[in-house]
């Protein structure tokens, strides 16, 4: 079937077919690592939890998120999650009967995990074209969605992984911003930042739309008392987004470094244990992942990062005309991007990549030679004539990779194998 004959299909009712393509993008995976959950495991850490097989679902972060939601925070090493999805994960896996259905706690909360990662997946789907049709054309933030349902890596996005809860998180907070409704933003983007610390990064975009919302940059700068005013409006919902990271740093802070032995970190001019616990354990920071031996892993993730990359071309290919309303999206994928490649693991960016709304925008003015202006975010057409029929040469490269990547990803994931 031609891709626009599939974008005419579903654009009568694009939301709800939306939907009934993210359910079922997710079930093939989750499919999948069910048949794939006899094939030996490289690493059995999982099986300390309980003792007994493991879930193909607690794999790498998974292990961990399960551990912080069955016993708390129990060694350093969990400082590098942030407690909303462990929270989350314990407070509703009590649901699931463990006497009738013959599953430990350990089992309740993974299956728990894997139900909210794919139903937060699908509503991540849904609020992406959301947000895009607020910037956008629906033609193009429908091909952006379903783009989006062709991560890298879908195995790990169907298991009990916090990447799709921030996805939903983030997406619809940025969608509220755009309508200007910063406080509701404010505070679903807290809850992001209370899932993954990264999502302290939203201040920008918030901050950014708050201060000169769909104005011309030059024009705003040119009323010095209205932006004073408008900066000093966007402190409570700044501050807002960014207290669960602060409250979780300072608990940590009271908890390891009043009393007894005071470790380096605790007297640093910022002490986070956040920082520390990232590079005493996973050997984060500035250019410490760039190794011989990590090549590989870097190369793996470079379709990704490309992408992300080639934001500027596609803006310049489109001929947009609103880029001062998606400029703060993309300063903020940027200083995503540059995160993951100079100061990460970088092969994240494999299933991170979920989170960030610019990517798909990127790969959406990539897929299709546009006519005319229509290729543009900002274009007032909403019919599907604004471009070709056919897929262009680099966006079918981009599908074909992410199949077939994305089945090799399954087999890794489920077998505990690198890269996480």
């Amino acid at each position: 079937m031609a891709p626009v004959a599939t974008l005419r299909r579903v654009d009568r009712y694009p939301q709800w077919a939306l939907a009934t393509l993210a359910v079922i993008s997710r079930l093939i995976p989750w499919a999948l690592l069910r048949l794939l959950s006899s094939l030996p495991a490289f690493d059995s850490s999982a099986q300390l939890l309980s003792g007994r097989e493991s879930s193909t679902s607690l794999r790498w972060d998974a292990i961990h998120f399960a551990s912080i939601a069955k016993d708390g925070y129990r060694y350093e090493q969990h400082i590098a999650f942030q407690p909303g999805w462990p929270l989350l994960l314990r407070a509703l896996s009590s649901v699931i009967p463990g006497q009738t259905t013959g599953v430990d706690e350990v089992g309740r909360i993974a299956q728990m995990g894997e139900l909210l990662a794919c139903g937060s997946y699908v509503g991540a789907t849904i609020m992406l074209y959301r947000l895009t049709c607020r910037i956008s054309t629906p033609p193009f933030a429908l091909t952006a969605s379903l783009l989006y349902l062709l991560p890298p890596a879908p195995g790990v996005l169907s298991s009990s992984m916090s990447e799709p809860l921030f996805a939903l998180l983030t997406f619809t907070g940025f969608y509220l911003a755009v309508r200007r409704r910063f406080w509701l933003s404010a505070q679903v983007l807290a809850g992001a930042t209370s899932v993954r610390a990264t999502g302290v990064l939203a201040v920008g975009p918030v901050a950014w739309i708050m201060m000169f919302g769909e104005e011309p940059i030059l024009r705003t700068l040119r009323r010095p008392v209205r932006l004073a005013r408008r900066c000093i409006s966007c402190i409570p919902p700044v501050a807002i987004i960014i207290a669960p990271f602060v409250t979780s740093q300072t608990y940590f802070y009271y908890a390891l470094c009043q009393g007894g032995e005071r470790e380096e970190w605790c007297s640093n001019a910022l002490p986070l244990a956040y920082s520390h616990v990232q590079e005493k354990y996973w050997n984060v920071g500035m250019l410490n992942y760039w190794s011989p031996a990590q090549i590989p892993n870097i190369l793996l993730a470079l379709p990704v990062l490309l992408v992300s990359l080639l934001v500027p071309y596609v803006s310049t290919a489109t001929r947009q005309t609103n880029l001062h309303i998606l400029l703060p999206f993309y300063i903020h994928s940027l200083a995503l991007t540059l995160l993951l490649l100079f100061s990460a693991h970088t092969q994240i960016a494999l299933r991170v990549c979920v989170t960030d709304p610019v990517i798909w925008w990127s790969l959406a003015g990539l897929a299709f030679r546009w006519k005319g202006s229509s290729r543009s975010f900002g274009a007032a057409s909403t019919d599907t004539e604004g471009k070709e029929d056919d897929m262009t040469r680099m966006s079918k490269v981009w599908v074909w990779w992410t199949i077939i990547y994305g089945a090799i990803s399954i087999v890794l994931w489920a077998g505990h194998y690198p890269p996480a």
